[in-house]
């Protein structure tokens, strides 16, 4: 930040500002005249780029251009980076010290500087003096995190005596003790987490304190901040405190965070809290204590030894999290306002006496639980989970007739039966795994979606006594001993989806009286798939997925479903005549013959995974529909003869033919299409013919030896780990190619790339040459992209002219000095052992630069430099 100019910035003392009394110490800044010298050349380079003077002397008139640039130039939001010493930084008209990655031994040049603001993240101070900070009369904030930060005294110890400091931060930092008292009268926040800290901060010399936050601290002894006056909130999660005794006078706090410490008695403590977290705690008496809180809203004591409530009352709590403790009762808990309450695993017989008249959401899974006794007082309920319990009676649901719930989960509890059920509106009831022989007890129930997968019901009829509403309810019965589900071809409601995967379902007949969105029979044991061939099925989703389907009927007119799944079955032909559905899924097959297919029309078909050879069944097979696919991944084609004789429509297909054994695809140049993807990845095609009579938006050719490419109309191709030694064999397909990957190829020779017309990505990674001199032509294209990574290159001087965007990461790149000229775009520069001295200059003009974005450092500490986008972000 620039002062004023005129300012005293450089004039204070008089004018020779040699000392400002006989027995202060000589102001650094008396060492700005005639001219300024920095005696580390990384901060000259980058005062000379802020100045834009990088020839002659510098003086101090001189260092008044200084200013703070847009927050997007800054690298990683600091101002300066790499410094390895600070003289001469006093000259300069900083009210603002923010540096990253600086190794400083020395900051006595900051001493009587104006600064409000001194931040340093990743900076190698160690042992350094302080003290140049300890009386600064100006400063309102420090952060300096991860910079090895021993010795703080004079920060936050005796020797600190900062009037204006109002926030610190040392987190991530190697502090293990403060010592002598601060004078830090505006202070507001304080951030010591990730340290060593055993004993909190010395807090009675920053009375204006109301934040403090101390996690991930070995801190056991709270006795510093004991009587503070103004603290409102305060964490040490992940601490070693054992009691909180020293925290009972702080009136004024509100929120306190103690997550995951070893705290055995939680009292006393300060009465107005208003919230309060103890989860994972030794927690085992005190508890009552919380009734001191009139204020209360939220309180965790979740994995702790609580034994009881008794006692305790909390007229404002809303949210109470008591899951994994000892409790054996709720009698006596009074919380009127609670909304949430979670109770989970605790060795509970019983929720009677629970007076929770707001509550909205109620948890007790895995407890002890043997009945619902207790929900008929919590009128406001609406959401109800006690699953994992012992529950095997439905009386206390007798309570909630009549109301409005959104969910209630009574799965794993040993109920045998739904008898009791009270007569109800619930969005999603839940009784999974709870060995129920019969729906009986659920009519005159009002569900959107029933969950009773898991138990041994082989009756549907209650069902259609069940009021169904919404849309697009579920009815999961899976692994039920199901064999008959007539009974729901009376209900009149045609978008529910039901699911009865691993039942006995092996009568499709039916389903012709059944009208639903979808039906999921798969692992049913079905055989006999007859049924399709009536035509009369009102079904929009059927599943018959893995079931031992070994033969389908002639199928004449439609079947009466948009979608259609047979895959994991026993087929091995499709001899018969089959009037595809749109979407039909015969996956996972022994299918060789397709015969039955020829001349039809689809809309996705998924033959993959199959024992396929030829595509000679499929002649006159056309793809008609908005979103076309023919999957035949995965098989046994050696060749694609009879590729020709499909037909596509328009210009939404999906064509895969990866993992395959293909050796010859030259069927493929009297193809015609136009597809959205073509996938021949993972054969072992050496050549690919031209294709005039295709046009594909993405073509997929990676893992073939691939050394020759015929010309094709492809918007994209992808040809990672191929055969191209030389660009040549490829750039007859690029007449239309925008986006080019050719990753891990034994590429040496680059010329033929540059003639691509349209080309604007380009992706090179590991390939076979570090030299992409060839690709000037294509760099210098406005928004050009690419991506260089792992290819061992050293100079940099061939993207000075880039007009777009160059992924360099993971070279060998040392020195980025030739980019100072000329340059602009994006560099990305990760993972490559840049010398800073060499290449500072060159970073800091271009993150200065408007239209140059860096990224550069290690993977798990990269620096950046970016620009916003459009919308200024």
């Amino acid at each position: 930040m620039l002062g004023g100019r005129g300012s005293l910035w450089h004039l204070v003392c008089g004018a020779s500002l040699l000392a400002c009394g006989a027995d202060e110490e000589p102001d650094p800044r008396a060492r700005c005249y005639p001219e300024v010298h920095f005696a580390d050349p990384r901060l000259e380079i980058q005062v000379r780029a802020r100045v834009r003077a990088f020839e002659g002397p510098l003086t101090v008139d001189l260092l008044e251009r200084w200013s703070s640039p847009p927050e997007w130039s800054l690298i990683s939001h600091h101002e300066l980076y790499a410094l390895q010493a600070l003289e001469g930084i006093q000259c300069l008209p900083l009210t603002h010290f923010s540096c990253i990655d600086c190794e400083l031994d020395d900051l006595s040049p900051l001493r009587a500087a104006p600064l409000t603001s001194f931040r340093c993240t990743n900076c190698s101070l160690g042992d350094a003096d302080l003290s140049p900070l300890a009386s600064s009369s100006t400063l309102e904030e420090i952060i300096i995190t991860a910079s090895e930060l021993r010795d703080v005294d004079d920060l936050l110890g005796g020797r600190a005596a900062m009037p204006s400091l109002t926030h610190v931060d040392l987190s991530h930092n190697q502090i293990r003790e403060i010592h002598g008292t601060p004078s830090l009268p505006a202070l507001r926040e304080l951030r010591i987490t990730n340290n060593l800290l055993e004993a909190a901060p010395p807090v009675a010399g920053m009375p204006a304190l109301t934040r403090l936050y101390l996690d991930d601290n070995p801190l056991s002894d709270l006795t510093p901040l004991a009587g503070h006056g103004n603290l409102s909130e305060l964490s040490i999660i992940r601490g070693a405190v054992t009691s909180v005794a020293a925290l009972a006078d702080l009136a004024t706090l509100t929120w306190l965070d103690l997550r995951e410490n070893q705290v055995e008695d939680i009292g006393p403590l300060p009465t107005g809290i208003y919230y309060l977290w103890l989860s994972n705690n030794q927690i085992r008496r005190g508890v009552e204590k919380v009734s001191a809180m009139p204020n209360l809203r939220a309180l965790s004591l979740s994995h702790n030894h609580v034994p009881t409530l008794a006692g305790v009352e909390a007229p404002l709590l809303e949210q109470l999290g008591l899951e994994d403790n000892a409790i054996t009762s709720v009698a006596g808990l009074r919380i009127p306002q609670i909304r949430w309450l979670t109770l989970d695993r605790n060795p509970l017989p019983t929720l009677a006496g629970l007076d929770a008249p707001a509550i909205e959401q109620l948890s007790a899974v895995e407890c002890q639980l043997s009945s619902l006794e207790g929900l008929a007082g919590l009128p406001a309920l609406e959401e109800l989970d006690v699953a994992g319990n012992k529950i095997s009676g439905l009386g206390g649901l007798a309570g909630l007739a009549g109301r409005d719930l959104l969910f209630v989960d009574l799965s794993r509890n040993p109920l045998g039966g739904l008898t009791g059920m009270p007569a109800t509106k619930i969005n999603t009831l839940a009784v999974e795994d709870g060995g129920l022989t019969s729906l009986e007890g659920i009519e005159g129930m009002t569900l959107r979606s029933l969950r009773a997968a898991g138990n041994a019901i082989s009756d549907l009829s209650p069902l259609v006594e069940v009021e169904l509403f919404g849309e697009d309810g579920i009815i999961d019965l899976s692994g039920s001993p199901l064999s008959d589900i007539s009974p729901l071809a009376s209900i009149a409601k045609d978008d529910l989806n039901y699911v009865f995967a691993g039942a006995a379902i092996t009568d499709l007949s039916q389903l012709l009286t059944l009208k639903a969105g979808s039906v999921d029979l798969r692992a049913n044991g079905i055989v006999d798939a007859s049924v399709l061939a009536s035509g009369n099925l009102e079904i929009d989703t059927l599943i018959l997925a893995d079931n031992a389907i070994a033969s389908l009927p002639p199928i004449w007119k439609p079947i009466g479903v948009s979608t259609l799944d047979l895959s994991g079955n026993a087929l091995t032909e499709l001899t018969n005549e089959f009037n595809l559905p749109d979407t039909l899924d015969l996956s996972r097959n022994q299918l060789t013959d397709l015969s039955g297919l020829a001349g039809k029309s689809a809309g996705s078909l998924d033959l993959s995974d199959n024992a396929i050879t030829s595509l000679a069944g499929l002649a006159g097979l056309g793809f008609g529909s908005w979103r076309r696919s023919l999957n035949l991944a995965n098989n046994s084609l050696a060749t694609l003869d009879g590729i020709e004789d499909l037909v596509f429509y328009g210009d939404n297909t999906y064509l895969q033919l990866s993992g395959n054994q293909l050796t010859d695809a030259s069927a493929l140049g009297a193809l015609v299409g136009e597809f959205r993807e073509i996938d021949l990845g993972e054969n072992a095609l050496v050549t690919l013919p031209a294709m005039p009579g295709v046009r594909v938006e993405r073509l997929v050719l990676s893992g073939n030896p691939l050394s020759a490419a015929g010309a094709v109309e492809a918007g994209a191709i992808e040809c990672i780990g191929c055969a191209f030694s030389s660009a040549a064999g490829i750039a007859d397909a690029l007449a239309a190619t925008v986006v080019l990957d050719l990753s891990k190829n034994p590429l040496s020779a680059l010329d033929d790339l540059a003639g691509a017309p349209a080309l604007q990505r380009l992706v090179l990674e590991e390939i076979a040459t570090a030299d992409l001199a060839p690709l000037a032509p294509l760099l210098a294209r406005d928004g050009f992209e690419l991506d260089a990574s792992g290819n061992g290159i050293v100079d940099v001087a061939p993207f000075a002219s880039i007009a777009g965007s160059a992924d360099l990461s993971n070279n060998a790149i040392v020195d980025l000095s030739p980019l100072l000229e000329g340059s602009s775009g994006v560099f990305i520069l990760v993972g490559n052992p840049l010398d800073i001295d060499l290449s500072l200059r060159a970073l800091i003009v271009g993150c200065l630069a408007a239209d140059r974005e860096l990224a550069w450092g290690a993977e798990d500490r990269t620096r950046s430099c970016w620009k916003p986008d459009d919308s200024g972000s």
